[in-house]
């Protein structure tokens, strides 16, 4: 298998746009952790996983997750998981968040995802709690 490309340019540019977005379900700038998550995967022209199911409010998507096993079980089966210390940018990861581990991408040396009420939140790569490779997706 070879490893898909990534288009770095576009990565960044997502981040640049998204940054003023508040956290939510629904609406054109706000964006959940799965949403955000998502969106850097196909910045990076990287395909959109087949048979994701949509969402649009909390109590959807925390449905949908527990059908799924948690968060990290769903991204496990979509994924490839990996150290953290070998994520590369554009990777996903997983951080710990008040009630459940939330979602978001390696940005260089650090990570960034969305956080409530904060928006995007940076912090190093050390408090990923799991990560996954987005160019090897599962057959």
């Amino acid at each position: 298998m070879i490893e898909a490309a990534r288009d770095y340019a576009g990565l960044l540019a997502y981040l640049e746009r998204v940054a003023p977005y508040r956290f939510g379900y629904r609406g054109r700038e706000t964006h959940d952790c799965v949403r955000f998550g998502l969106g850097g995967v196909l910045a990076q022209g990287l395909p959109r996983p087949r048979g994701l199911p949509s969402w649009s409010s909390q109590r959807q998507a925390e449905a949908l997750l527990v059908t799924r096993g948690g968060l990290i079980a769903a991204v496990d089966s979509i994924y490839t998981r990996i150290p953290a210390s070998l994520a590369q940018r554009g990777d996903l990861v997983a951080v710990e968040g008040p009630d459940q581990p939330g979602l978001g991408l390696v940005e260089g040396e650090r990570l960034v995802f969305p956080t409530r009420p904060s928006g995007l939140v940076r912090a190093p790569l050390s408090v990923a709690v799991a990560a996954w490779s987005v160019t090897w997706p599962k057959p």
